[in-house]
């Protein structure tokens, strides 16, 4: 969020202006809800909330099933349950790309594969295998709107889109 020099606190920031801004653009108050001063204070806060965080605050992001936050609650408890996902060795199955990755994490009980997509457009992310099972379904999908599908020896991710397959023998 663009500030004006008197509205920076941090002091490099204040030191080096204007070639330096420091890092108060990037670290605002957190936007707990969409009360007065974001459910963050009942003072003054230190920086400048975003003008936007009537719309984008926590509160609102836990009511919303496809919301990061959302997300990452289900990924956590995903995690939990998961033996490959806790424990699991690891086997990268894409080539090295700046675009995306795909990787196996695998224990005698359970399979799973992490698809990441890094880019703006949709992705198809060919996987070295042996002999993948062909049942791999689908247990969680950042973007769950856009396509994620594991084909034989590709996985297909939407941008900026997260998947992960799991096996179970």
């Amino acid at each position: 969020m663009p500030l004006r020099r008197g509205q920076i606190v941090d002091p490099p920031g204040r030191r080096y202006w204007p070639f330096y801004k420091g890092r108060d653009p990037n670290r605002g108050p957190m936007p707990w809800n969409a009360e007065r001063n974001a459910g963050f204070t009942n003072g003054t806060p230190w920086l400048p909330l975003r003008s936007d965080y009537p719309d984008l605050n926590v509160e609102a992001q836990m009511r919303d099933q496809r919301s990061v936050w959302s997300f990452y609650r289900d990924l956590l408890r995903l995690r939990r349950e998961s033996p490959a996902l806790r424990r699991g060795r690891f086997q990268r199955l894409s080539l090295p790309s700046h675009r995306g990755l795909a990787y196996l994490r695998a224990t005698g009980e359970q399979q799973a594969i992490v698809a990441l997509n890094f880019v703006n457009a949709p992705l198809r992310l060919a996987i070295a295998s042996a002999r993948p099972p062909l049942e791999w379904p689908l247990a969680l999908a950042a973007h769950p709107d856009r396509p994620a599908r594991f084909l034989r020896q590709a996985i297909e991710l939407g941008p900026y889109q997260a998947a992960i397959f799991i096996h179970s023998p």
